[in-house]
């Protein structure tokens, strides 16, 4: 992982980080296993959303 701050104001920053597909693919999983705890869709039981539907709603390309 590497990351870089560019102080753009004297209020603001940049920050740009690095990572590799692989480590960015496991947190992306992560994140929609949280949400599928929670998720509450017309037609399915809290936490019972199949995966698929869920992809399909929030995953962008």
């Amino acid at each position: 992982m590497k990351a870089e701050v560019t102080k753009t104001g004297s209020y603001e920053c940049e920050i740009a980080i690095e990572l590799p597909p692989e480590r960015f693919r496991e947190k992306i999983e992560e994140q929609f296993r949280n949400l599928k705890k929670d998720l509450n869709l017309p037609g399915f039981r809290q936490g019972k959303v199949p995966m698929s539907i869920i992809r399909s709603r929030f995953e962008k390309d």
